[in-house]
C-alpha cells in the first residue's frame, strides 16, 4: 500500500501527508511554506501596526537579553504594545502578556492586585498598608483609598 501524496498549494511540491501540519484541519500548505508564511505575516503586521522594522525588534530583544520585561525569565517573547496609542512597549513572555491583558493594561487594577497579594501574605489590611506606604513615599502612593477600598478587599485579618 503506497502512502497518499499531497501537493502544497504554495510551492507546488508533491509531498507525503507527514509534511503537512496535522492539527485537525486539512492544511494545504506544507510545514516549510506555512512557517515562512507565518514569519512574513508577523513581520508585515509589526511593520504595518507598530511602524517597526525587523532590526528594531532584534535590537529590543538584545537590549532585554532575551528575557521577559516583567518576570525576567527566558522564554519565547511576544510583542507588547499599548492598545490605545498602538506603540511598542517591550517584549513579554506569554504569561505576563496575558496578565497585562487580564488587567486591561490598567495601572489601578494592577496596583489593587499587588495590594491584594501583599496584604494577604502579610495578613494586614489594605488601608493600614497604604497608610504605612504613604508615610514613607507620599508621592509614590497617592492612590486615593476609596479607589482601592471599592474592591471590598481588606487583605485578611489583623492590624
Amino acid at each position: 500500500m503506497t502512502e497518499e501524496i499531497k501537493q502544497c498549494r504554495l510551492c507546488r511540491r508533491d509531498l507525503p501527508p507527514s509534511e503537512f501540519e496535522n492539527d485537525g484541519m486539512k492544511r494545504r500548505q506544507c510545514r516549510s511554506c506555512r512557517t515562512k508564511y507565518r514569519k512574513t505575516r508577523r513581520l508585515k503586521l509589526i511593520k504595518e501596526k507598530l511602524g517597526m522594522q525587523q532590526h528594531e525588534l532584534a535590537e529590543a530583544q538584545l537590549k532585554q537579553k532575551g528575557l521577559c520585561a516583567i518576570c525576567k525569565k527566558e522564554a519565547v517573547l511576544l510583542i507588547d504594545h499599548c492598545h490605545d496609542k498602538i506603540i511598542f512597549r517591550g517584549l513579554l513572555c506569554g504569561s505576563c502578556n496575558l496578565g497585562l491583558g487580564h488587567f486591561k493594561d490598567t495601572p489601578v487594577f494592577m496596583l489593587r492586585a499587588i495590594l491584594y497579594v501583599v496584604c494577604f501574605n502579610f495578613r494586614i489590611k489594605t488601608k493600614v498598608l497604604l497608610e504605612k506606604l504613604r508615610e514613607k513615599r507620599p508621592k509614590l502612593f497617592h492612590v486615593p483609598l476609596h479607589k482601592v477600598e471599592r474592591t471590598g478587599q481588606t487583605g485578611g485579618q489583623g492590624s
